[in-house]
């Protein structure tokens, strides 16, 4: 006959001990493995000793800063103004310090007429003219130095002058002269600036207008020669009057 079970479920010697059964009228009953209660892990707290990849800490975004050309890394005017009056040494002119606007060509056109304002269109249709630009030498040294630095990102966005049909390429080619960290898929050419995302523009024209009536970046407006009028308010809040205080402005 088979012995009765002292203990229906599990009999208390089977509990603390897998021994054979102390007699006749007690059965052996093993626990099974997905019976047994199992302690909760517990999960370590960091300490100071634990090795640094054993922590998995989300990485920082970097600021992504978007910097044009013209005007910000380029002296534009300067160069043109310089072949203007090479060229054309009987034209009429308007000195430096009295440009106003943001476009040079458009105030020539409003104060002496067509004949000054075709010759500045026809340089700026000329081939090859962007690549031989003249550079801001302290922003070009500023943007390096952020190039340089693991939290920020650059991106070059600037507006091809789309009737010359070397400027793109000459734009790019200007790029990697000056800036040669800056690899070309980060090179943004567009009329509309608002569709590109980024913490900070730094841009000479004091509008920016485009698809996006609320573009991602806050604009820094770079001062230069035609906006030395603005100043600054409630629309335009940043301006980035020496290159230097650029990490003022982006920190």
């Amino acid at each position: 006959m088979i012995g009765t079970v002292k203990n229906y479920f599990y009999p208390q010697s089977a509990v603390k001990s897998q021994s054979a059964p102390q007699s006749d009228s007690e059965e052996y009953v093993s626990v099974p493995k997905s019976a047994q209660k199992s302690e909760p892990k517990s999960v370590p707290k960091p300490t100071n000793h634990m090795p640094f990849n054993y922590l998995k800490m989300p990485e920082k975004r970097k600021t992504r800063i978007l910097v044009d050309m013209d005007g910000v890394l380029v002296d534009f005017e300067t160069t043109l103004f310089q072949a203007y009056r090479t060229e054309n040494p009987h034209l009429r002119y308007i000195e430096p310090e009295n440009r106003q606007g943001m476009y040079m060509d458009a105030q020539y056109r409003e104060k002496f007429g067509e004949t000054e304002y075709q010759v500045l269109r026809n340089l700026l249709d000329r081939d090859h003219f962007y690549r031989d630009m003249l550079p801001i030498l302290p922003a070009v040294e500023a943007v390096n130095f952020l190039l340089d630095n693991p939290r920020f990102e650059v991106f070059i966005c600037t507006s091809p002058h789309w009737t010359n049909r070397t400027c793109a390429f000459d734009k790019t080619n200007w790029i990697k002269k000056y800036l040669p960290k800056i690899e070309t898929n980060r090179i943004f050419m567009t009329s509309d600036k608002t569709v590109v995302d980024g913490d900070f523009l730094i841009d000479d024209n004091e509008v920016i207008k485009g698809t996006n009536e609320s573009p991602k970046f806050k604009h820094v407006l770079c001062r230069c020669g035609h906006n030395k009028g603005v100043k600054k308010s409630e629309k335009m809040p940043l301006i980035l009057e020496k290159w230097e205080d650029l990490m003022d402005i982006i920190r």
